[in-house]
């Protein structure tokens, strides 16, 4: 059986609402297991603030054989 990965991806740069919104759903179509994902907020008001979604994924073949 092979583990599973924690994943991130952050999404720093959205102008609009909906902009932020389109990029969430295409994300969330893209992941493997969208139910398990979850959505952080980074960042402080000094240097920004980006949004951060991780969630898992099985290892890849090579990952496997690294490990």
């Amino acid at each position: 059986m092979s583990r599973m990965v924690k994943e991130f991806v952050e999404i720093a740069d959205y102008t609009s609402l909906d902009t932020l919104i389109e990029k969430l759903q295409e994300l969330r179509d893209s992941l493997p297991n969208a139910d398990e994902a979850e959505v952080r907020l980074q960042g402080c008001d000094v240097f920004g603030r980006k949004l951060s979604v991780s969630y898992f994924r099985p290892q890849t073949a090579e990952e496997e054989a690294t490990d």
